[in-house]
């Protein structure tokens, strides 16, 4: 599955956001529970975290350049990757929960 095949108003898993990422499952619910990835509300302390399309498809508009990964990819570029991604996902959810200025007038 790619960024093309993200449907905007379907619900997915922890572990498909992750494939589409790039990264491991376990940093996926990192990003979830830092509130860096917009999650759907959870029902319980024990349910997995559950993502709307919508918003993956936002987050993939955010790094574009860096979608496709090289297979030759060293840990530490694909580290540093993770990081510059984690940022821009963070700026992102930032920006849809303050308000702007235009609102506060």
């Amino acid at each position: 599955m790619g960024f093309n095949d993200v449907v905007a108003d379907r619900v997915y898993s922890v572990n498909e956001f992750a494939a589409l990422f790039g990264v491991s499952g376990e940093t996926a619910r990192r990003w979830c529970l830092s509130g860096s990835v917009p999650t759907l509300p959870r029902i319980g302390a024990r349910a997995s975290y559950r993502i709307l399309g919508a918003d993956i498809i936002a987050l993939a508009g955010t790094r574009l350049q860096s979608v496709s990964r090289s297979d030759s990819e060293t840990r530490s570029e694909r580290a540093a990757r993770a990081k510059r991604d984690l940022d821009a996902i963070g700026r992102l959810a930032k920006s849809r929960v303050e308000p702007s200025s235009r609102e506060s007038t």
